[in-house]
């Protein structure tokens, strides 16, 4: 952003804001932003601003009003710098669906082959790729795939490939004029299974054993719970998650509804 622009934005906000000049017009650039930035938060909803002060605190505040407050979000909605409401809920929405609209197409996939489609295109289900064909059943696959995208990576359930049997050896070497020697039998390998980790709880059981709790539980919490159990490390994409869990499980979990009773309870 040019610096005049910004300077004659910072001029008419010093202006209309303040009975004595606050704001140093003959700073560096990014100085004059921040001091831009704090003035405009003064702004009321019924404050008249030109288009060219607008455009400059549309073009500041874009993806950024996570750093406001409810209370100026609503101010800049109403003065145009923001998105209406309606909006920023599609935004949000976008935001979530990014890596959870994964999940809807897996969750409704009517053909295996769909599924392994799905597998093949999505870096997610590497883990399973070569063992796609050992899947014989719809259900049983898509289980896989939601669990892979429910909780931390693990190692996909071992399935038994059907597959045709290797072709047995070739008999030893035999050289020429020496009677074939007696094959020895095989060595059968024994394999020792290596201990299994102790396994995480997946999201949504998280989410399903704080709901059943007599007090319930807030979106915030349950991404909390995530969080400090390492299930996944971060806490704005567990919200995310648990949004859409809770919303899966049928509760309403619009932005007015979880304002008015933000805590979620089993039905």
């Amino acid at each position: 952003m040019k610096k005049e622009v910004l300077s004659k934005a910072a001029k008419e906000l010093d202006k209309l804001l303040f009975e004595t000049s606050q704001i140093k017009l003959n700073q560096k650039p990014e100085e004059l932003q921040k001091d831009t930035e704090e003035a405009s938060k003064e702004l009321q909803s019924d404050d008249e601003i030109t288009d060219s002060t607008l455009e400059v605190l549309t073009e500041i505040w874009k993806d950024r009003a996570g750093e406001l407050t409810v209370k100026v979000c609503d101010i800049f909605r109403a003065l145009g710098i923001l998105p209406a409401v309606e909006d920023k809920q599609e935004e949000d929405a976008e935001v979530v669906s990014e890596g959870d609209d994964l999940v809807e197409e897996v969750d409704q996939a009517e053909r295996i082959k769909d599924l392994k489609d799905i597998a093949k295109s999505n870096d997610e289900f590497k883990a399973i790729r070569g063992k796609l064909n050992g899947y014989k059943e719809l259900e049983d696959l898509r289980g896989a795939m939601l669990k892979i995208l429910d909780g931390p990576v693990e190692e996909a359930p071992e399935v038994k490939a059907e597959a045709e049997k290797e072709k047995e050896a070739e008999p030893a070497y035999v050289k020429k004029g020496i009677e074939k020697k007696k094959e020895a039998p095989k060595a059968t390998m024994k394999i020792v299974p290596k201990d299994k980790p102790e396994k995480k709880r997946t999201k949504k059981a998280v989410v399903e054993e704080m709901i059943s709790t007599k007090k319930g539980a807030t979106i915030e919490e349950i991404a909390k719970v995530i969080t400090d159990e390492g299930i996944d490390t971060d806490f704005e994409k567990n919200k995310k998650v648990v949004k859409l869990w809770l919303s899966k499980m049928g509760y309403d979990t619009k932005k007015a509804t979880v304002e008015k009773t933000p805590k979620f309870k089993s039905k």
